[in-house]
């Protein structure tokens, strides 16, 4: 799996958690930093979100790294006659 599709993975499972939505927090992923921040039109977020929410994405990434090197592959089934 190439980096860039590994932290657009990492980088949306982040960002569609509980924590970011109820939290308004956008998570940046990249191979060298991870980067949050208030969403749009709110001016900050509780610390103890933020640090979950790195927890979280630090055991992604370390997942990702497992799937890769135990030769995983992630698919997405088709859907049948659904749009």
């Amino acid at each position: 799996m190439k980096d860039s599709i590994r932290e657009k993975f990492i980088e949306d499972f982040a960002n569609e958690t509980s924590i970011a939505k109820g939290g308004n927090i956008k998570v940046t992923y990249d191979d060298h930093c991870t980067h949050y921040q208030p969403k749009e039109g709110y001016e900050g977020f509780k610390f103890e979100d933020g640090q979950y929410l790195g927890h979280l994405v630090d055991g992604a990434s370390a997942f990702m790294f497992w799937i890769a090197r135990n030769g995983y592959k992630i698919t997405k089934p088709k859907l049948h006659g659904k749009a």
